[in-house]
């Protein structure tokens, strides 16, 4: 398989090659799998609802570990969805599947942040060019 999706840059390459190994594997041997099966299957060899979701799922989705994720499946009509990537690498710490250390977020930062984030996806969902502002 050819993956040109970008390394170290926190873009989901390495949650599209597991998706695209489970998925050729369940091919090769003759097997149909929903998607929710497929994530059920890709979940533990990646690690990351957050990156396993949309890899499989496109589009804008929302993870959650505990329930495994959701999907906001529509485009939104405040505008043409858009993407981009960086230059920058992100160091991954060696041997546990993650892109970078998170550093520590101060409390009061953290609940803005939360809520700036359900303004953002609210907005999306609503085509509300004023939420996606303050989000």
């Amino acid at each position: 398989m050819i993956n040109r999706i970008p390394l170290s840059r926190g873009l989901g390459s390495s949650s599209a090659a597991v998706v695209g190994g489970v998925a050729s594997a369940a091919a090769l041997a003759g097997v149909s799998l929903s998607a929710e099966e497929l994530l059920d299957l890709a979940l533990p060899l990646e690690g990351h609802p957050d990156n396993i979701a949309p890899a499989l799922l496109g589009g804008l989705t929302v993870a959650d570990p505990g329930r495994r994720q959701g999907a906001l499946r529509e485009t939104p009509r405040a505008g043409r969805p858009a993407g981009g990537r960086g230059d920058s690498r992100l160091s991954a710490l060696h041997g546990q599947g993650e892109t970078g250390a998170a550093p520590m977020v101060p409390r009061g930062d953290a609940v803005f942040n939360v809520g700036r984030v359900a303004l953002f996806l609210a907005g999306l969902q609503a085509g509300r060019l004023d939420l996606l502002r303050e989000g």
